[in-house]
């Protein structure tokens, strides 16, 4: 999910699931307000604020956030969830690797096309 998606999602949880009430919301300070209708490229740092406004500008609370049914939760820190993160580094030593048709490098253990 795009951050823009987890804040569209977010808003729809807010109003109870209710596309009508989330385009007449009428809470303008909120930081996801611009965002509301999925239209727009917000930053990370908009959800980070979000998130430590939710645990009451706590930097250690939103870390330790247990509540990973919200939409927010893999951008509560203001980072994109898994940025960086190589298959290689995940992929076991003894991962038995294939060629198919198209030229792909497959792993067969993992199934992720390389």
């Amino acid at each position: 999910m795009t951050p823009l998606k987890a804040i569209r999602a977010k808003c729809l949880n807010c109003t109870g699931g209710e596309y009508k009430s989330v385009r007449k919301c009428e809470i303008e300070d909120c930081v996801l307000y611009n965002f509301r209708l999925g239209t727009g490229r917000p930053k990370l740092k908009i959800i980070r604020m979000y998130c430590l406004d939710c645990c009451n500008g706590q930097k250690a609370e939103v870390k330790a956030c247990t509540v990973k049914r919200c939409s927010l939760y893999p951008y509560r820190l203001g980072k994109r969830p898994l940025k960086g993160v190589s298959t290689q580094k995940t992929m076991p030593a003894e991962a038995v690797l294939e060629i198919n048709s198209d030229n792909m490098t497959k792993c067969i253990d993992w199934n992720i096309y390389l």
